[in-house]
């Protein structure tokens, strides 16, 4: 596609161009794998065997049970809600699945806590891109505080400012108070913003304080968006944003 088609594309899903980009952080930079999958890694490489489809499905549920027993599982956590609830998780699944009490441990490490994400292909490549054509990036997340630590890990954190993470804030999506809070700490309008989530709930929150925001599904079956890599395309195929 010609930059004058992509140009044209771009103004049927956006009035203006924005500022900024604010992203979301699961299910558009980071791909948050199957707990399934997950605990049958963890047992592998404890060499323990996988038990069947229903064992493992009825102690994960009876996991999450326990964990919403520790404190609401609301993404407001503060660190130390976070360790316990995943700790309290991990001792049931352990036991349920027929592990010795010290392994919970390793189980809470290695399930529970956020080491499991993965960076998407396009996600560091598209904020290059976008920082090198002149847009400012931030993040809004529903996440645990060891979101922040991940995101530095994987070399993302230095792209994106502001970063608003929920269990940090005390307030979470669509709650417009953290779209507000994003705003304020990027020191510009909502007018200016573009927010892009894989969540209709949070893309209309966004929306409802002045945002414009686009829907990702990386799926391909609906949303606005289906990889970051098309929103970049459209964003750096017109002129790059006027300095504030």
């Amino acid at each position: 596609m010609s930059r004058k088609g992509l140009a044209q594309n771009m103004t049927t899903r956006l009035e203006r161009r924005p500022r900024i980009v604010f992203f979301d952080a699961g299910g558009v930079l980071v791909e948050l794998p199957n707990a399934g999958r997950v605990v049958k890694e963890a047992l592998q490489s404890l060499g323990c065997t996988i038990p069947d489809e229903e064992i493992l499905r009825a102690a994960l549920q009876a996991s999450r049970n326990e964990m919403e027993k520790a404190g609401p599982i609301d993404l407001l956590w503060p660190p130390r809600a976070e360790d316990d609830q995943a700790l309290a998780g991990a001792i049931v699944l352990g036991k349920l699945l027929g592990l010795p009490p010290e392994r919970a441990w390793y189980l809470r490490d290695t399930c529970y806590l956020m080491h499991n994400l993965h960076v998407y292909q396009d996600a560091a490549i598209s904020l290059q891109q976008l920082a090198a054509a002149g847009y400012a990036i931030g993040l809004i997340s529903n996440a645990p505080p060891s979101l922040r630590g991940k995101l530095h890990l994987f070399g993302l954190s230095s792209y994106l400012d502001p970063i608003v993470i929920s269990s940090e804030a005390g307030i979470a999506k669509p709650n417009p108070e953290i779209y507000h809070l994003a705003l304020r700490r990027w020191g510009g309008d909502a007018v200016d913003a573009l927010f892009v989530d894989d969540l209709s709930e949070n893309i209309s929150g966004a929306r409802a304080v002045g945002m414009q925001a686009l829907h990702l599904d990386r799926s391909g079956h609906t949303g606005d968006l289906h990889d970051l890599l098309e929103l970049v395309r459209e964003l750096t195929a017109t002129v790059a944003p006027t300095p504030m």
